[in-house]
C-alpha cells in the first residue's frame, strides 16, 4: 500500500472542491461568535448575509450569551 504525503493529498483535495464549483456551507452565527469569544478574534460583519445575523453576532460575541445559555441549559 502506498501513500500519498499529507501536503500533496491536501492540494489534491482543494483543487478537486473548487474545480467541481462547490460552495462552502453558510456560517452559523453563534458558532463564529462562540469561536471567536474563546479566540480572542473577530469575524467581519460582512461574512454574515444579512442585519439580523450582524445582530445575532454582536449579541453573542460581546454579551455573556454563552454563560446565560449554560446556565439555562443545566
Amino acid at each position: 500500500m502506498t501513500y500519498t504525503p499529507i501536503e500533496d493529498g491536501l492540494r489534491k483535495c482543494v483543487a478537486e472542491f473548487l474545480k467541481d464549483g462547490q460552495r462552502c456551507a453558510k456560517i452559523s452565527v453563534l458558532r463564529e461568535a462562540y469561536f471567536d469569544k474563546v479566540l480572542h478574534t473577530r469575524t467581519k460583519l460582512s461574512a454574515f448575509s444579512g442585519w439580523k445575523q450582524k445582530v445575532k453576532y454582536l449579541i453573542a460575541r460581546y454579551t455573556p450569551y454563552f454563560a446565560y445559555k449554560r446556565i439555562k441549559n443545566r
